[in-house]
């Protein structure tokens, strides 16, 4: 039976294989004008010459949810520890992503 870190890497790997995950995410960005998808390295919409964002489409999935601040997985607002990592989440709470401030989890 193959162990937790085999199958969360044959997970992600089948899921960039698709087009899907964390990984591909953060390799694009999104024309706010034409809705073209664009390399996250570039400056300006190869459709429409408009200006790109500086977030990639994983930066404004974060500000829509709450994620963990060791791993960036996305989590419940009821989760004490995060289901990736393990990591234990202050008082239950995961942190909410801004795209202006980054809040993270301070150690205590």
């Amino acid at each position: 039976m193959p162990d937790h870190q085999t199958t969360h890497l044959a997970r992600l790997a089948a899921m960039r294989q698709f087009g899907f995950g964390p990984e591909v995410m953060k390799g694009i960005k999104v024309c706010r004008v034409c809705g073209c998808t664009c390399s996250a390295g570039a400056r300006s919409c190869r459709e429409c010459g408009a200006v790109l964002p500086r977030e990639t489409l994983f930066d404004l999935y974060k500000a829509r949810h709450l994620y963990c601040p060791a791993c960036d997985t996305v989590v419940a607002r009821s989760a004490i520890f995060c289901p990736q990592c393990g990591k234990r989440l202050r008082t239950g709470q995961a942190v909410p992503f801004s795209i202006k401030n980054r809040l993270f989890m301070k150690e205590k």
